[in-house]
């Protein structure tokens, strides 16, 4: 086994980081072939572990409900705030729009 492989398999499953997560599900509102693969189904089908911001508090609701058994297996981790890079926190005004 090379040093690579060893290495490799040692490496925790791919971590999916998605600012505005939504519900979580974007599959029940955006057309068929937007090239976008939904956080429950990469989290759900494919193993990956997932850090989910989503600041709208009606929508975080929806987001606790899709991943509650995910949260409680220690595959994702949900925050009621947005993710962003800059350095410090930033407090925001957000706007929302119903559908």
């Amino acid at each position: 086994m090379s040093a690579v492989s060893g290495a490799m398999g040692a490496w925790p499953p791919l971590l999916l980081v998605d600012p505005a997560a939504g519900e979580g599900n974007y599959t029940q509102h955006l057309p068929d072939g937007m090239g976008r693969t939904p956080a429950l189904a990469l989290v759900e089908t494919y193993g990956w572990h997932a850090l989910l911001g989503e600041p709208d508090r009606y929508t975080f609701s929806w987001l606790s409900r899709h991943f509650e058994a995910h949260v409680a297996a220690g595959r994702a981790t949900l925050t009621p705030h947005g993710v962003t890079p800059l350095p410090s926190a930033v407090v925001a005004p957000l706007y929302t729009l119903d559908a």
